[in-house]
């Protein structure tokens, strides 16, 4: 064990006291704590690890970043979600000069000058949800080796977007969070080089494209913006883009996206009604459909049936009911489905039970009772499973579910469940992430021996 290399040990509810233990493993070179409790004192007990190359340490209870500056080997460094302030950044950026990876999101910071004039070998930057501001913006603009950044949510006008555009190597970029509206959204988009682009949030109508001279995004995320028909005929002129996100905008004409040849993947969810959807389900090259809110019902699913290629469906929050959910069973060639919030009762279970590749399966808050959890239970080949504001499903249905050995992930919550039910999932041993909520009059017992499961890493019960 002492010429261990690479540890990760997130989400394991460490303190200072088991870190300790640590510091005996003299030849580590990654180290995963994230989210955990240490604070200072722990760190410093760690700061003897002077092989360590990559240290995550986001989300514990760090002020003080004086023992990872001893770290002069550090090339890749989170310490996301520790309040480290002005400070620390700059103490990292005097000692840390090696790092090519750094993530400091919410960190408490106002000014990343101190990196723009110190790291000058960093090619990744996440510096999310701190107050930098455009006067921010441009410090980052000066960081012309970057080939990666996240600045979101950092209050970011038209102005502070017009700098980053200048950075001629960033192949990916999340802006996402922020304020650039149409005028900021047009420098971004001009950026040739990019491959990946998320502007979420930001109030945009409409993205100005010139397509002859964007050909290599592949990736373009405009949720939550106010995109409208307008807006989205010059987004189509991207018609090199293999997966878009257009969640939670204005009713926007799906003929248009008809152009988009390449796309393999399409998030339009709340955007439109069932009707128009037999014009956006004759893009047959989409292998992922992601359409939540939408008020599909029975007419609207049987044009997206006809989506041969389709592996992923996302039809949560509509209305397709059991006659959907009897469509929904001719496409076998679905891997991924998600039908939450749709009243397919237990015999629209029967019907998703006959999909034979699928290996995720959420299915929440449909009123499938005992006997739909039943027919779930024969879907042996699941890995992952959803299902949840079921009350009619009880013990008798929860053990069923428990029969599926293969899952390793499984989410249960609200389905009328005991201690007697609970004790089932004890016979899923391939469980690594177990969330499950039911009332405990008795006590912890069967919760404390769930926890006990061989290969479990996350637990929420």
């Amino acid at each position: 064990m002492k010429h261990l290399k690479r540890l990760d040990i997130a989400s394991s509810d460490i303190g200072n006291e088991q870190v300790k233990i640590l510091s005996q493993f003299k030849n580590l070179e990654l180290l995963n704590l994230g989210d955990n409790h240490i604070k200072d004192e722990g760190l410093e007990l760690l700061s003897d690890l002077k092989g360590l190359t990559l240290l995550n340490i986001r989300n514990n209870r760090i002020e003080s970043v004086e023992s990872i500056c001893k770290m002069k080997n550090l090339t890749h460094l989170n310490i996301k979600k520790n309040r480290i302030g002005d400070l620390g950044i700059e103490e990292i950026a005097e000692n840390l000069n090696h790092l090519i990876y750094l993530n400091v999101s919410g960190c408490g910071i106002t000014s990343c000058k101190p990196i723009s004039e110190k790291l000058q070998y960093l090619k990744s930057l996440n510096i999310n949800r701190n107050n930098l501001g455009s006067k921010g913006a441009q410090n980052v603009a000066e960081m012309k080796q970057l080939t990666c950044l996240s600045i979101g949510n950092n209050h970011i006008h038209a102005k502070g977007a017009l700098y980053i555009s200048r950075l001629e190597k960033l192949t990916a970029l999340c802006i996402n969070g922020n304020r650039i509206g149409d005028v900021g959204a047009e420098y971004i988009i001009k950026m040739k080089q990019l491959t990946f682009l998320d502007m979420q949030y930001n109030q945009i109508e409409n993205v100005m494209v010139e397509s002859s001279e964007i050909t290599n995004l592949t990736y373009l995320n405009l949720g939550y913006n106010k995109i409208t028909t307008n807006g989205l005929v010059s987004i189509t002129k991207l018609d090199q883009l293999k997966s878009l996100y257009l969640h939670y905008n204005y009713y926007l004409d799906p003929n248009l996206l008809e152009r988009m040849k390449h796309l393999k993947k399409l998030d339009i969810s709340k955007n439109f009604t069932q009707n128009e959807f037999k014009s956006i389900c004759e893009m047959t090259h989409l292998t992922s459909l992601i359409v939540p809110r939408n008020s599909i019902n029975k007419t609207g699913i049987q044009s997206i049936t006809e989506l041969k290629h389709l592996t992923e469906l996302d039809i949560e929050n509509n209305e397709i009911g059991t006659t959907g959910a009897e469509k929904i069973s001719e496409m076998k060639h679905l891997l991924i489905l998600k039908i939450d919030y749709n009243n397919i009762c237990s015999e629209g279970a029967r019907f998703i039970s006959q999909l034979p590749n699928l290996t995720a399966l959420s299915i929440g808050a449909n009123n499938i009772r005992t006997v739909g959890a039943k027919y779930i239970g024969q879907m042996s080949q699941l890995t992952e499973l959803r299902i949840y504001s079921d009350y009619e499903i009880g013990d008798e249905g929860v053990k069923a579910i428990s029969r599926l050995t293969r899952l390793t992930k499984l989410h249960i919550n609200g389905i009328g469940m005991t201690d007697e039910g609970a004790k089932s999932i004890l016979a899923l041993k391939n469980l690594t992430w177990l969330c499950a909520y039911w009332p405990n009059p008795y006590g912890n017992q069967v919760r404390n021996m769930l926890r006990k499961l061989p290969a479990l890493q996350q637990i929420f019960v």
